[in-house]
């Protein structure tokens, strides 16, 4: 956005050509755009593969702005600032980029400014294979005597405590089943007296309890789409906080991935060596 530059003391408000008031007022409106399109897209939804999400995870940021000439007693000339428009959806990103366009040149229009908007960069969403999301959770599954190894002491105990609390009263609880891989047979582990027969000591995973998220994030797997399939897995950080100083990650967590992964890896070798030994 560019405007009149001038003095701060000496230029009237209403004779003013100013591209950071301008700039303000753009970025409320492309919040506003895309806090109004997460409202008829968003909610609780469960996407292709069972799991739940944000809708279309429709996301906009504002994340650089520039300023010149940038002083304090100086009515700025100009106002370059970025729009970061993430989506799943190809046709929804477009459909933003293009309001957004179209709501700020009234902005720049009203407030007597010059508007120039330009596409800096244009990825195109991309889906992890459903192959390959099947066979890590699997892999998640059987590396489970690994991973629960990593569980605190603590957190063991209290899990303990909770199963002989619930056995106490009667409680079936399917989360707390020892059957982590047959989910039909025995759909809550439970005696015919409402008891639950899990082990106190052991933590049980499901399938369906493993999590497939979207990631927002421009990953080097979207660059590999174009050869290969992909999938990915990830790691928790403390919080849900990434790109700052405060990020941090347990490093029982990256274990736990490693040994997920490297389960992964040895199921994918026995497949292939299974598929050489049908070709000789």
């Amino acid at each position: 956005m560019e405007g009149e530059q001038g003095h701060a003391g000496t230029v009237p408000m209403l004779l003013r050509k100013d591209p950071m008031s301008g700039a303000a007022e753009g970025i409320s409106v492309i919040e506003a755009l895309c806090l109004g399109a997460q409202a008829v897209t968003g909610g609780r939804n469960l996407d292709d593969e069972g799991s739940e999400d944000d809708g279309e995870g429709l996301v906009c940021t504002v994340g650089r702005i520039q300023v010149h000439p940038n002083q304090v007693n100086i009515i700025p000339k100009w106002v370059n600032f970025t729009v970061d428009v993430r989506c799943k959806s190809q046709e929804l990103r477009e459909q933003i980029v293009g309001l957004i366009e179209e709501h700020l040149q009234p902005v720049c229009s009203k407030r007597r400014l010059s508007c120039t908007m330009s596409r800096l960069h244009d990825a195109k969403p991309v889906r992890s294979d459903g192959q390959l999301l099947g066979q890590l959770k699997s892999a998640v599954l059987k590396a489970q005597p690994i991973i629960q190894q990593l569980v605190p002491e603590e957190q063991q105990s209290q899990a303990q405590g909770n199963a002989m609390n619930q056995q106490a009263h009667g409680i079936c609880d399917s989360r707390t089943s020892t059957d982590a891989e047959d989910d039909s047979s025995h759909p809550g582990s439970c005696s015919s007296a409402g008891h639950t027969q899990a082990s106190a000591s052991t933590f049980s995973v499901r399938q369906s309890s493993i999590p497939i998220l979207v990631s927002g994030a421009g990953h080097d797997a979207m660059a590999m789409a174009d050869l290969t399939k992909i999938a990915m897995v990830f790691v928790r950080c403390a919080g849900g906080i990434s790109h700052n100083p405060a990020e941090h990650v347990d490093a029982r967590d990256v274990t736990a991935a490693a040994a997920a992964f490297a389960t992964f890896m040895e199921m994918d070798l026995l497949d292939v060596a299974a598929i050489k030994d049908e070709w000789h």
